[in-house]
């Protein structure tokens, strides 16, 4: 029974995870409640499968998330998703998710910046990247490498 929960569990990480990537890159948009979800998931696995919050991480990245916002570089939804998602990061993960996220986020500005160049349509740029596929994405890596 318990291992039906666990899978119950993963499969709606993996099925608001999606519905994030979905709206951010066909709106850039990821809605209060996709990051309230994220949020409530990750506080269910860490007491399902047993791991510490990490509060410490999580402010980290919410003031450093506020500077970038305010700056302009990224939005507010994108920075609640991430302050949702490192809590499930340990001080030890926390840079190489920071840095696979960077390097995502990059080639996600690069294609951007190419596509518009293609088409010659620069409403691509305009709409900027979308950043919650990038800060999902170097989650991911994270669970990976613990699992390898």
């Amino acid at each position: 029974m318990a291992e039906q929960i666990n899978n119950i569990v993963l499969i709606l990480c993996a099925i608001n995870f999606i519905r994030i990537i979905y709206t951010d890159i066909k709106y850039r948009q990821i809605s209060n409640i996709s990051n309230l979800t994220a949020l409530g998931l990750i506080i269910l696995c860490s007491y399902i499968f047993d791991f510490s919050l990490n509060i410490t991480a999580a402010i980290i990245i919410l003031f450093a998330g506020i500077i970038l916002f305010y700056l302009g570089f990224i939005g507010g939804a994108d920075v609640k998703l991430a302050v949702a998602l490192s809590l499930a990061i340990t001080q030890s993960e926390l840079f190489l998710w920071l840095f696979y996220t960077s390097i995502v986020g990059a080639l996600q500005a690069l294609y951007t910046v190419f596509l518009a160049k293609i088409t010659k349509n620069q409403s691509q740029i305009q709409k900027g990247v979308a950043y919650g596929v990038a800060i999902i994405f170097g989650f991911l890596m994270i669970i990976i490498t613990r699992i390898i």
